[in-house]
């Protein structure tokens, strides 16, 4: 299967980023998929869990709400906050540091302007 690049970023951290084969995000009118190749989309997020595939494994986060900004090859999903469900496969990975550089909200706004949004990322 075909994959593409992911981040998860809150306002304090990166919490994730990698190659995903899918994702299941948690839309403000109900949970959607997206697959590498998914038509461009700029979506609300509520609260709620975030489903993430590898491969064979499959890792999920709780996080707050946001939005997630989703192109053909590279999805970003800007939360309030977001944390990794303690699964056995996420004990076994290295924890990610903390000072990982992060996209800044003038590069993000950059990549969302090419979509033509216009309201600000205030949830």
């Amino acid at each position: 299967m075909t994959s593409f690049a992911l981040e998860i970023l809150t306002p304090a951290r990166r919490v994730f980023a990698g190659e995903s084969e899918s994702i299941v995000l948690p839309g403000f009118e109900g949970s959607f998929g997206v697959l590498a190749g998914h038509i461009p989309l700029l979506a609300r997020l509520s609260a709620g869990r975030i489903m993430i595939r590898q491969g064979t494994q499959a890792h999920y986060f709780n996080c707050g709400p946001g939005v997630a900004d989703v192109d053909p090859k590279h999805v970003t999903v800007l939360v309030d906050s977001a944390e990794e469900e303690l699964t056995k496969a996420s004990l076994g990975r290295p924890i990610q540091k903390e000072n990982q550089p992060r996209m800044n909200l003038e590069q993000h706004s950059r990549h969302v302007g090419a979509f033509g949004a216009k309201w600000p990322l205030a949830w």
